[in-house]
């Protein structure tokens, strides 16, 4: 549906008939949709709004805690397209989503708690500081064979999700801490900037580990990306000149930091990483603007960490 239809009559009415069902924990299987592409068009749809919601209220057609923040529980989305929906301040609570699309959807606000999103799009849709991986008694989200390309997860919240199957090419990824979330095949391209990846955090309530098995950062820009008690043995680093790769990553922290002490800053980040390293992880990476604040800089910082790998290298083989 075009944006134009959902401000006529008969669109308002649809709109607030299907935001009573999901609201209420109802089905939309006996309202009467257009199809787009194979799936029900809901496309362009918005979130009725407060005055609406609470107006619904009153009348019995959802609950009144759902007015003042409209929740989804306990409901299945399957085979609906959102693409350019304005869902702002929606909330998701054991909620299981499968073959849908959300393309170009507004989410602010959007909260996600034990819910099951599989075989869905999420291209270019505003996410940005949504809380995508709550953990809520002992159960976080699960997102498999998801597509998040080109969307903006810039500041997400996202302790304890699970990702598999998923493809992040061009999504903008910024300031993101990925906690305790775990990712199996999944696909990065583009920048990420300030981003971590664990194993699992020591503050943690999840147990099982990241196995960050099959991940490809191949056409991937790394800045300030740290793996913390990662191995990466089953990860493809990025590919080109942008990025300074070692395959003997202890040792040229250790004789990195021996070199360095008290005389650059790139010294106290080896020191922070080698906190933070696998005792077994053997590839290192650092995109080049994080070795120095010009080229020269850079450059000789280049040079000295291949250096030291290389030497590392025969070290290891002597």
């Amino acid at each position: 549906m075009d944006k134009k239809f959902w401000k006529t009559a008969e669109g308002v009415e649809l709109a607030r008939s299907v935001f009573a069902r999901l609201l209420s924990g109802q089905s939309l299987d006996r309202l009467s949709f257009d199809e787009h592409e194979g799936r029900l068009d809901l496309r362009n749809i918005s979130v009725p709004s407060p005055t609406t919601l609470q107006e619904m209220a009153r009348r019995g057609e959802i609950p009144e805690a759902r007015a003042k923040k409209p929740r989804l529980q306990n409901v299945s989305l399957e085979g609906i397209d959102f693409s350019g929906a304005d869902l702002r301040g929606i909330r998701l609570f054991e909620v299981t989503i499968r073959e849908c699309r959300f393309d170009e959807v507004q989410f602010d606000d959007l909260r996600v708690w034990k819910s099951t999103v599989r075989n869905s799009s999420f291209r270019g849709a505003k996410l940005a500081g949504t809380y995508l991986g709550a953990w809520h008694e002992n159960k976080g989200n699960e997102y498999t064979g998801a597509d998040f390309q080109g969307a903006d997860l810039t500041q997400i919240s996202c302790p304890a999700a699970s990702f598999q199957d998923v493809n992040f090419s061009g999504a903008k990824i910024i300031d993101v801490d990925f906690g305790a979330s775990s990712f199996v095949r999944c696909t990065f391209a583009g920048e990420l900037r300030r981003v971590i990846f664990w194993d699992r955090p020591p503050t943690s309530e999840k147990a099982s580990p990241n196995p960050m098995t099959d991940i490809d950062f191949s056409r991937a820009e790394l800045h300030d990306v740290e793996f913390r008690g990662l191995r990466l043995d089953r990860v493809t680093l990025p590919r080109g000149d942008g990025h300074v790769i070692v395959r003997n990553y202890r040792c040229v922290l250790e004789r990195g930091i021996e070199r360095l002490k008290g005389n650059n800053a790139l010294g106290a980040v080896l020191v922070h990483e080698l906190h933070w390293s696998h005792p077994l992880r053997t590839d290192g990476v650092w995109h080049r603007d994080e070795l120095g604040e010009n080229d020269e800089e850079r450059d000789a910082m280049s040079n000295l960490l291949n250096e030291i790998d290389a030497e590392c290298g025969q070290a290891g083989s002597s």
